[in-house]
């Protein structure tokens, strides 16, 4: 027998096999009835959904009341912006800070959908001295907004899509001490996203695993058990 690091999945929307991996689902508020004891979830409002919310103060109080009944929920997300959706931006950026804020009190990591709003991004992060670690799920970018983003400090989370639209050479300019990996929407297997980012990265899995298992506990104060895996020679 020897140990083995679980696969972490940052993002992700379905349910998955946790003999494997450690995955965070991310859950919209609406949906908050579909958080049970057997994952880690991630809860926020998703900001294609800010038409049909409650005003703000609810939807702290429900955050604050889902928070404490369930102790893993372990981030806020996916909260956001998004430049290609006709709701609002301005309300968009209100929703968006008053879950920073949330999340800034509680303690919280973030995850962030943000769809050409980066220099607000930004701009909130500096605005509001968040000290949160913030995770940019499905990140995909160019050189000049992946500089910007690590300069301020944040994380980013790589999905099928990220992998498929990012040149090699523009996505080896992350950091792996900034990498997440996610299934998101996607059906694919954590471990087939991990093979392809170990490909680009030019390391081994297991050394990847190892990088992304640190930022886990570094981000998120949580050890996942690790693996036992049989060895047959």
């Amino acid at each position: 027998m020897t140990d083995y690091l679980p696969f972490i999945d940052i993002h992700t929307h379905r349910t998955t096999d946790q003999s494997q991996s450690v995955s965070i689902k991310s859950v919209f508020l609406h949906n908050h009835h579909e958080i049970d004891i057997l994952n880690y979830y991630s809860i926020g409002l998703h900001p294609w959904h800010i038409e049909y919310a409650p005003k703000i103060p609810e939807v702290e109080e429900t955050l604050n009341i889902l928070l404490e009944k369930n102790k893993n929920i372990i981030a806020i997300g996916e909260i956001g912006l998004d430049r290609l959706k006709s709701i609002d931006f301005e309300t968009q950026c209100q929703y968006f800070k008053a879950q920073l804020l949330f999340a800034k009190k509680s303690g919280k990591p973030v995850i962030i959908h943000c769809v050409r709003a980066y220099d607000e991004l930004i701009g909130l992060k500096k605005k509001l001295n968040l000290n949160v670690p913030l995770i940019i799920h499905g990140y995909w970018s160019n050189i000049h907004t992946t500089e910007q983003l690590l300069k301020h400090g944040f994380y980013m989370s790589l999905g099928e899509k990220s992998l498929e639209k990012f040149s090699k050479s523009d996505m080896q300019m992350i950091p792996l001490n900034k990498l997440f990996l996610e299934t998101d929407e996607s059906q694919t297997d954590i471990s087939a996203i991990y093979e392809k980012a170990s490909n680009i990265f030019n390391i081994p899995i297991c050394e990847l695993q190892d990088k992304i298992y640190r930022n886990f506990t570094d981000v998120f104060k949580i050890i996942p058990a690790v693996k036992k895996q049989l060895i047959i020679n």
